[in-house]
């Protein structure tokens, strides 16, 4: 199979297209935006697979990053192509995902107050103490797990 090489013309051709479907949607022609994500959408798709992105997350990481397109289209600076635009706007979209991935999975759900099941425990002794679940756990010598501190 023969790799596809595009002539120089091609690429001013691409920019100059680029250009007038930006500037159609910037105007109000947003039916034009869908020219934009038919071209650049494999492009998109492929740097998320290459980034690792899951397979079930790539169509997810596309549709976000071409309504950040949308939303952000009038930050567009002609001076460069849109695909180096759009492939800045997707690397970072990326990063932030994930920073935001790893943030959610050291997250856990605590309930408001938890009950002491002890015998002897009773709740008019702590009836006016207010804690919040954060102080309920103390951190074990340099090791990187939590424990539970019983009040």
């Amino acid at each position: 199979m023969e790799r596809f090489n595009p002539s120089p013309g091609d690429a001013d051709l691409r920019a100059a297209e680029d250009l007038a479907a930006v500037e159609e949607v910037l105007a109000g022609r947003s039916e034009r935006f869908r020219d934009l994500v038919l071209r650049y959408q494999n492009l998109v798709a492929g740097i998320a697979w290459r980034s690792g992105c899951r397979r079930e997350d790539v169509e997810d990481v596309v549709s976000e990053v071409f309504f950040k397109v949308y939303r952000n289209l009038h930050q567009f600076r002609p001076d460069h192509p849109f695909s180096t635009w759009l492939y800045k706007l997707t690397a970072n979209h990326l990063v932030d995902r994930s920073r935001r991935a790893k943030k959610e999975r050291g997250r856990t759900e605590m309930p408001e107050q938890l009950a002491d099941a002890s015998p002897g425990a009773s709740s008019e002794i702590c009836s006016g103490i207010s804690v919040r679940p954060r102080s309920f756990f103390a951190r074990r010598d340099r090791s990187t797990r939590w424990l539970a501190v019983s009040l």
